[in-house]
């Protein structure tokens, strides 16, 4: 392997081997190094398997001539390097092996991975040359051509930011959450597309986007490396090794600037992602979801209703029942995530838990969620679950800090019940179909909740009189933003006869939910059980 100068991990310059292009490695190269930027890299993740407990880091790695390589370790040599490495910063490897990647979750451009070990050096470069690397190279692709690709492929994009919706938590198949927040980009092509951004970029630049765009500006954003799905015709959907930045001094950015600031703004653009996809996050009530029958189309449906906790059973205390679970902390080495798996204790105050999935744990346990609620607006009620962050919306405070709580004060579980009974939140549910002793019920699940803005809500219903005014039913202009703060249904009444509504004067409207026709008369909205709507709040009349 040759010789090393000094007894530290860092090789020098004239100790590592022929510096050579990333496009040019290959399992019979022998010795060699490289010279290349950091352009992103993933956090430490810790599993559990059947040889024990792991950690493995990656990063991946541009040279000059433009290649890209994605590079791991495992064990110890993340402890060794995980520090080092910087986003932006230039490096030199040597002294690593190469093995074949697995293209589901490598998605560089070389066909191989960087494997690092106990041997291999790592080397900051802050020379001349090291200056030239870019920090990023994009193959753009016109948004009009998305739809002519094959799906899964990974593409890069810009655009103007065209619309930000808000956003919200999701809970993943195997239990974990996550944040995610849909964005429309348009490019000279006059097309649109959907873009989800998943985890930090829901927030990073997800929340700057959304307050440029509440502002009035549109900026210019790239992504490098998102997948392209055909959910709703075609979208976009960013995964851990993508790049999203906001790009103004990009040439095709200045091109894309200039285009919608000279007319592409007042265009309409035609979109390749379809909206309104079946029931997808729709605005209703929760007499309209049973009436209906959503939860029976043989898959999950997303909607969102107002609606005041009516009942939440809360036990604690002496019987250790209680609304938070003992989870199980490993991180599983298939998905890396976390397994939270509900914990029995071997044997009661014995301290030694094991998990159904992963064995005998001896690592600290977590503590999760699960409660159950009664919700009740005008029309019906339902009991519902939420897990993690959407229950610690409503009890404000994490599961650890409950159940501290409550073994050390025993009417605490109590006094908490007592002040979030006949709260108002608005509810996103992930509403299904559940067998029970051969009965086929509606089950709930809370996807994401925030407490109701009645200001919020009054500006909401200016909005729908502005669309009544100008000839819109509003049950079809008012499609809901994605994310938790939705607005409250305020043009709406669920009754027996059907959905009735009070417009200006003159006008007439159909009821998409047949019954009698709506009444036509100047002021409010009205029902027909007198309760008038204002502000989101329904005030007065039969409840």
């Amino acid at each position: 392997r040759g010789m090393m100068t000094g007894s530290g991990p860092v090789v020098r310059n004239e100790g590592h081997a022929r510096i050579v292009p990333i496009a040019s490695l290959n399992p019979y190269s022998g010795r060699w190094s490289i010279k290349a930027r950091c352009t992103t890299k993933g956090d430490r993740k810790r599993f559990n398997n059947a040889r024990g407990d792991g950690q493995l880091f990656s990063f991946d790695l541009l040279d000059q001539q433009g290649s890209d390589i994605r590079v791991t370790g495992f064990g110890d040599v993340v402890d060794k390097f995980f520090d080092l490495i910087e986003v932006g910063n230039v490096y030199i490897v040597s002294r690593a092996s190469l093995l074949p990647k697995k293209p589901q979750f490598n998605h560089t451009s070389h066909q191989f991975e960087i494997r690092l070990d106990k041997d291999s050096t790592i080397e900051a470069a802050n020379d001349e040359e090291a200056t030239r690397i870019p920090q990023i190279i994009y193959n753009f692709k016109k948004i009009e051509d998305l739809e002519r690709m094959d799906v899964n492929q990974m593409v890069d994009i810009i655009g103007v930011v065209e619309q930000v919706n808000e956003s919200q938590l999701f809970t993943r198949k195997d239990g974990g959450e996550t944040r995610k927040r849909s964005i429309v980009l348009r490019d000279m092509s006059n097309k649109s597309i959907d873009l989800t951004l998943w985890g930090n970029f829901a927030d990073n630049p997800g929340d700057g986007l959304e307050e440029a765009c509440r502002n009035g500006v549109h900026p210019i954003l790239a992504a490098k490396c998102v997948r392209l799905g055909d959910f709703g015709g075609r979208s976009l959907s960013t995964v851990s090794s993508s790049q999203v930045r906001l790009e103004m001094q990009h040439p095709e950015a200045i091109k894309l600037q200039n285009w919608y600031q000279q007319g592409g703004a007042s265009m309409a653009p035609q979109a390749i992602t379809t909206k309104g996809m079946g029931k997808n996050n729709k605005l209703t009530t929760l007499g309209a979801v049973k009436a209906e029958e959503l939860w029976k189309t043989g898959k999950p449906e997303w909607i969102s209703v107002v609606a005041t906790i009516k009942n939440l059973p809360v036990e604690g205390g002496a019987s250790r029942k209680s609304i938070v679970y003992e989870a199980c902390p490993n991180v599983l080495s298939e998905n890396n995530r976390q397994c939270q798996k509900k914990l029995t204790e071997l044997e009661q105050g014995s301290g030694v838990w094991s998990c159904a999935r992963c064995g005998t744990l001896d690592a600290p346990l977590d503590y999760r969620y699960m409660a159950s609620m009664e919700i009740s607006d005008h029309t019906a009620a339902q009991w519902v679950t939420a897990f993690g962050e959407s229950a610690e919306a409503v009890f404000g405070m994490s599961a650890r800090d409950f159940r501290q709580n409550e073994e050390y004060n025993q009417d605490f579980a109590n006094t908490l019940q007592d002040e979030r009974n006949f709260t108002t939140w608005t509810f996103r549910l992930k509403v299904y179909e559940d067998t029970y002793q051969d009965v086929a019920r509606m089950k709930a699940q809370v996807q994401a909740l925030s407490p109701v803005d009645f200001a919020k809500e009054g500006w909401c219903t200016l909005d729908l009189i502005s669309k009544l005014e100008a000839g819109v039913p509003v049950l079809q202009a008012r499609s809901l933003p994605a994310g938790p703060a939705a607005p409250h249904p305020m043009a709406m009444a669920a009754q027996p006869g059907g959905l009735v509504m009070q417009q200006p004067a003159g006008m007439t409207m159909q009821n998409p939910y047949g019954g009698p026709p709506p009444m036509a008369a100047a002021g409010g909205f009205n029902n027909q059980g007198g309760n008038q709507m204002m502000g989101g709040a329904m005030m007065g009349g039969n409840m």
